[in-house]
């Protein structure tokens, strides 16, 4: 995509929501950052932010801040579960090692 952008191949780029762009407040703001360098206009199908006035930039980066909780609370929750689970006897998936069986 940046080098598409480097090239101009398009203008602006549209996504959903912010979170699609990057899941770190850091990627997505150096992101954002290259590809206005480049003259790319940012835009979210569900999120009105305008990167072109100062209060457009700050709620920029509230959301990518958002974004960067958002993972960490997901994964917080797989290791907790998968923790639980196997506490719980059960198998958590992947290549069973060699000498054993899966028992149902």
């Amino acid at each position: 995509m940046l080098q598409d952008a480097q090239e101009k191949k398009f203008d602006t780029l549209l996504f959903y929501r912010l979170d699609r762009f990057g899941r770190s407040a850091r990627t997505i703001l150096n992101g954002v950052h290259t590809l206005e360098q480049y003259r790319i206009k940012i835009k979210s199908m569900t999120e009105p932010f305008d990167t072109s006035d100062p209060s457009g930039r700050f709620l920029l980066t509230i959301l990518a801040g958002v974004a960067d909780l958002e993972r960490s609370n997901i994964l917080d929750r797989l290791w907790h579960g998968a923790n639980r689970a196997a506490r719980n006897g059960k198998w958590l998936g992947g290549i069973c090692p060699y000498g054993y069986h899966i028992d149902k």
